[in-house]
Formats: structure tokens, C-alpha cells, sequence
């Protein structure tokens, strides 16, 4: 049961990933990937391998980045930032029901949750909750409908204003 890491360490860019990083030199349950080697097709086959996979947005931003998304849709555990809770549950994501959120202060208690095989029904539960998620809301044809729900509300404020 192991968990992925990846993207660049980088302390100014990803504090919390060199947090991760620091942990995973300790800790074999943890596998450390930098993902630019790879091509679009050979990532999501990288993170289906993972129990989980560790997700954190740059620092001091704390946006949902697309690994957000790509680790659910692979069927995999999002363990994410705890920074980012604000635009994930815009997205729909729920600490404990669809994805866990985790911090510094979290982090070791969460890791042994999910990396402890006595868990492992309930971290299927959410695993599959987190792609459900992501199948049902966040595909490509689902950003394309909202963009032009966007454009049509923008086509109609600018119909309304030109005959006003």
C-alpha cells in the first residue's frame, strides 16, 4: 500500500512536497516520481499502481492543480494539501468522504490511516467516491458545457444591454 509523490521538489515552488520528500527518504510506503520524463499516456499508468497519491498546489497559491484531478479519475486515493480545502470543495471534494486532506501536523497519523491494511475497505470507499467525482463532474465535456453556459450568460448581458 503505498503512496505517490510526484513533481518537482522545489522549496520555494512546493514547500510541502519537500516536506513529503524529507518524510519518504524515511519511509519506503512512500514512492517519490518526477512525472516531466513521462508522456500524457504513461502518468495515469504511473498513478493507477498507488494505493494514493500526494497533491499539493504551489506555494502560497493553493489552486487545484490538473493532478488534482488525474489522481481520482485513476482510481487512486487524492491525498491533498490541506491549503487547497477552499477550492476543493468548490470542486466538490470532502475531506474523509472523497479525498483526505492532510498537513504538517496531520500528516503521520493520516499516512498510517491509509497505508494500514485494516483500513483498507473504507479507503476503497472513498477512493471510489473521489473517481465517481471526477467522472461525473469534472470530464472534458463538462468544462466545455460550463464554458458555454459562461459565454451564452455573457451573449445574454450584452443582447440586454445594447437594447437598453
Amino acid at each position: 500500500m503505498k503512496i505517490l509523490l510526484s513533481g518537482d521538489i522545489n522549496m520555494e515552488l512546493y514547500p510541502e512536497r519537500v516536506f513529503m520528500r524529507n518524510f519518504y527518504d524515511n519511509n519506503k510506503n512512500i514512492m517519490y516520481h518526477y512525472p516531466r520524463s513521462l508522456n500524457r499516456f504513461e502518468y495515469p499508468i504511473i498513478i493507477k499502481k498507488f494505493i494514493a497519491g500526494y497533491c499539493s498546489s504551489v506555494a502560497n497559491l493553493n489552486c487545484v492543480l490538473s493532478k488534482f484531478i488525474e489522481i481520482p479519475a485513476c482510481g487512486s486515493l487524492l491525498v491533498a494539501d490541506d491549503k487547497c480545502r477552499y477550492d476543493l470543495e468548490v470542486f466538490g471534494f470532502i475531506d474523509g468522504e472523497n479525498c483526505i486532506l492532510v498537513n504538517e501536523s496531520n500528516f503521520i497519523d493520516k499516512y498510517k490511516f491509509i497505508t494500514n491494511k485494516d483500513n483498507l475497505e473504507q479507503i476503497n470507499i472513498i477512493r471510489k467516491k473521489g473517481k465517481d467525482l471526477v467522472l461525473n463532474n469534472h470530464k472534458t465535456n463538462n468544462r466545455l458545457n460550463e464554458l458555454l453556459n459562461i459565454f451564452n450568460k455573457m451573449d445574454d448581458s450584452i443582447n440586454l444591454k445594447i437594447k437598453n
